[in-house]
């Protein structure tokens, strides 16, 4: 007749299977971050998107222009003023670029871990704020 284990020697059993689970767990959650990482940092950065805006107060704004880029891709946008003044992003830190009148700027962005539709507006001198375009940026 065999005699059932006792209690006591079932627990470290138990503890070890318990223990390797989550070793290999943390080792393969730790194995996807290090391979997307990875993939991630030696993946080429892509070309530049090129958009050009003219700012039109006669222009309604439905006609406006919409730029849709993909985050961490960079763009390049060209504005093209009769008037003095500053086109800017307020939601985008250091999106802005400043015009003399009738000459043409440039705003580069690349947006790094900052999605959504934004309003590429100009300021003009006379202190007026008028939507030229709207950005919209797409996650990866």
């Amino acid at each position: 007749m065999e005699l059932a284990p006792h209690p006591e020697q079932k627990k470290p059993r138990q503890r070890h299977r318990y223990l390797a689970l989550i070793s290999t767990a943390t080792a393969l959650a730790l194995a996807y971050g290090v391979v997307r990482h990875l993939s991630w940092a030696s993946s080429p950065v892509p070309d530049q998107q090129q958009f050009s805006v003219y700012v039109d107060r006669s222009q309604a704004p439905w006609e406006r222009p919409v730029i849709a880029i993909r985050e961490g891709v960079p763009a390049h946008i060209s504005v093209q003023s009769n008037e003095p003044g500053v086109l800017m992003v307020h939601e985008i830190p250091g999106a802005f670029a400043a015009c003399a009148s009738g000459t043409q700027q440039s705003l580069d962005i690349v947006p790094v871990g900052i999605t959504g539709r934004f309003s590429l507006h100009f300021h003009s001198g006379s202190g007026d704020q008028l939507e030229v375009a709207t950005l919209e940026i797409y996650p990866r």
